[in-house]
């Protein structure tokens, strides 16, 4: 993952990390948010997210979506 603003990352250098994979018409985005923009060395916590999305039933758009928040455990540093 580089955040460098191409595909379905929007900006780059705005501390989003974002990866896609589409198979049989599901389509997965992962996203890691920095707390604050730079290297992900330099960060204390990041948020990762991994969205779901498909055609339903009726054609209609589903999207399942998870999220987690973690702690950089090699981090010095105030926050």
């Amino acid at each position: 993952m580089t955040d460098d603003g191409t595909g379905f990352d929007v900006a780059p250098g705005d501390g989003i990390y974002t990866a896609m994979y589409e198979r049989d018409g599901i389509t997965v985005v992962w996203t890691i948010e920095t707390d604050r923009p730079g290297p992900l060395s330099a960060t204390s916590m990041v948020k990762i997210q991994a969205t779901a999305s498909y055609l339903g039933r009726n054609r209609e758009q589903r999207e399942v979506r998870v999220a987690t928040m973690r702690a950089n455990p090699s981090y010095v540093g105030q926050r």
